[in-house]
């Protein structure tokens, strides 16, 4: 992809990561049947170990049938547990499996080699510069989202 000045630099820049990153946990989860959203979903799960199903509605910015829906093939796979919260029995808690743990790390490992790989050859000073901007282009972006609303 060949970025001109006069193009639009910022949605072919993030599509293209999209699309790269997609393709990469295609290639490394051929063997696992899921989907790049229920991959987010489970490493969510996994790090915070206990959640509020409604929580991972908030957190990914989704409709409640969209986490309803991953988190049923998340259980169907054997990755997590649903169970309603004792205190509150409208609440259903989400707990990874040993599987979904498991699964978990090794997503976090391809996510690390993304990473060097995506990094190669930039300095660190580079990698912070970038960061600082990413971090103010996603907040200038949430909060014209925001407006919108």
């Amino acid at each position: 992809m060949i970025f001109e000045k006069n193009s639009n630099f910022w949605g072919e820049f993030m599509g293209t990561l999209n699309k790269n990153l997609h393709r990469y946990l295609k290639i490394k989860l051929k063997d696992v049947e899921l989907k790049k959203e229920e991959v987010h979903f489970l490493h969510y799960i996994c790090k915070k170990d206990i959640v509020e199903q409604n929580e991972l509605t908030k957190h990914f910015h989704v409709d409640k049938s969209t986490t309803t829906r991953n988190i049923k093939l998340l259980i169907n796979q054997g990755y997590v547990i649903r169970e309603k919260d004792k205190n509150d029995h409208r609440k259903y808690l989400l707990s990874p499996t040993e599987d979904g743990k498991n699964l978990s790390n090794e997503i976090i490992k391809m996510f690390e080699k993304w990473h060097f790989e995506l990094t190669k050859g930039l300095t660190d000073d580079e990698k912070e510069q970038f960061r600082t901007i990413s971090k103010k282009i996603i907040s200038n972006s949430n909060n014209f989202i925001k407006e919108l609303s």
